[in-house]
Formats: structure tokens, sequence, C-alpha cells
């Protein structure tokens, strides 16, 4: 009953938008993200039921979404975004007595996303505080990813050296070493991930977080840390999600 509220709201959303403006655009991600997916399937399948036109708008990212939505200049009035971005904007705002967020709403949660780190089996890295000192890519500023890999490398105190690309070239520079590993986060299946083993040098592997996030030893900026993303993530033995 809840998931249908849910939807009535965003049709309903969707459907006063469209009136208003003749046409919406939904502000996605890049081509290959699973925000993009989402607004497409929205797009063929919402639009045309009802009447209502949608466009599915590309960007690059999460980030980027989000500061469109709070662009008072932007004609943005629908976008997808990491739900864990949009508290730490709220955060901001309060802590620097700003209102930003003040007028973004929540109109439909579309699905939990998995937050992997990716390294080479190789490298023997087996668990998060291997990472200290190494160099991981975390994504571009515009991305979701990057807001994730900072909330979790300034909270937990894993100081690594953090290289701003995009996953495709992330995954070139770890075959080539000249990364130790990159964070990707994304909504399962991710089939970033699904490689050839004949295209590859090494086998891929992930860096497991369960240990640390349930660590009461390492401190409260791991437990902090967990309740903040526990909202929008659920966690696992390879990583959260």
């Amino acid at each position: 009953m809840k998931i249908k509220n849910l939807s009535l709201g965003f049709i309903a959303i969707c459907a006063m938008i469209s009136a208003t403006y003749g046409q919406m655009a939904i502000l996605s991600g890049s081509d290959q993200a699973s925000q993009y997916q989402f607004a497409e399937d929205i797009v063929k399948i919402v639009g045309p039921d009802l009447g209502i036109q949608l466009t599915n708008k590309s960007s690059s990212g999460a980030s980027y979404n989000i500061d469109q939505l709070v662009d008072p200049a932007s004609s943005i009035k629908l976008a997808i975004v990491q739900a864990d971005n949009l508290y730490a904007m709220q955060v901001m705002d309060m802590m620097n007595n700003t209102s930003k967020t003040k007028n973004i709403k929540v109109v439909l949660p579309l699905s939990d996303e998995q937050i992997h780190f990716v390294t080479k089996a190789s490298k023997g890295l087996t668990n998060l505080q291997d990472l200290v000192k190494k160099t991981v890519a975390i994504g571009t500023t515009d991305q979701g990813t990057y807001t994730t890999a900072n909330q979790i490398k300034n909270r937990s105190g894993v100081y690594w050296s953090s290289r701003n690309i995009l996953f495709e070239d992330a995954l070139k520079e770890l075959a080539m070493d000249r990364i130790d590993a990159f964070i990707i986060v994304s909504t399962a299946p991710i089939q970033k991930l699904l490689i050839s083993p004949q295209g590859t040098i090494d086998k891929l592997a992930l860096i497991p977080l369960e240990n640390f996030f349930s660590d009461m030893n390492s401190g409260q900026n791991p437990i902090l840390l967990r309740n903040q993303l526990s909202r929008s993530f659920t966690f696992g033995r390879n990583g959260c999600q």
C-alpha cells in the first residue's frame, strides 16, 4: 500500500508539472548509469499510459542533479538523486544555517544501491583500513559516488589518495596499476563489473566493509558513518547495498 501511494503521488506530481510546463524533463545520469535506465522506464511506461509528456535528460551525475534542483535559475523540477547525497546537503544546511534543500521533496524511492570498493585480487587488499595511503578513484565531483566516497574517507579516518576519474577510466587505470582501487555506487546488478575473464590480466576483487563498520573498537567515526548511510544502504558481507 505504501508503494502504491507513493506511485500515485509521483504520477500526480508528473501530471501537475506537465500541465503547468507543457513537458517535463527528468534529470537522470549518464547513459550507462542505473538512474538513466530508471528514467527511461518512467518515460516509456508512465508517460504514454497517462498522456504525460516526459523526457529523459542525461546528466553528469547525482550531485549535479541536486545542484540543479536547488538552483533557482534552473528549469529542472524533477531529478533522480542518491539519498545519501541529499542527506549530506541537508546536513550542510543545518550546519551553515542555510535552506538550500528546504523545497526538495522525495517523491518516490526507486531502489537500493550498492557500494563497492573494487581492486585487483593480486593487491591483497582485504579491508578498508588497507586503503590507507593507497590511490583510490572516487568519480568526479558531479557524481554521487564522489560524495559517498568522501563521507566514508572523512568519517572513517582511512585516508587514501583520491583520483577524480570516471568508472571507465578507473578500470583502465586499475589494470595498469596506476590506482589501487576504485569505488562504484550503483543499483544491482552492476553490469559494469560483468567483465569477461579473457579480457583481464588479473581478477577483480571486492574489499569487504562489514567488519569495519561493525567494529565497536574503531571509535565513534565508523558508527556515525553507519548511522548516516544506513538510511540509504543495507550493509552486507562484501560491502553495503
